[in-house]
């Protein structure tokens, strides 16, 4: 039989749950970052320039 309780309690858990891997998974990107010796900012600006230097190379090569 299901209560208010424990409705409320399932609820709860599912949540608790979901932020439990999120902060997990921001933890472990900034231990990851850490090793690296890297901010935040500077790791966003190395993954925008690889993706601006792969599409110049597409543009390059498909200017057909």
């Amino acid at each position: 039989m299901v209560t208010p309780y424990n409705a409320i309690l399932g609820i709860v858990l599912i949540f608790n749950s979901a932020s439990i891997m999120f902060l997990g998974h921001l933890i472990w990107y900034h231990i990851y970052l850490m090793r690296k010796g890297l901010t935040t900012f500077e790791h966003i600006q190395i993954k925008l320039n690889k993706q601006n230097y792969k599409s110049k190379i597409f543009r390059e090569v498909n200017q057909d």
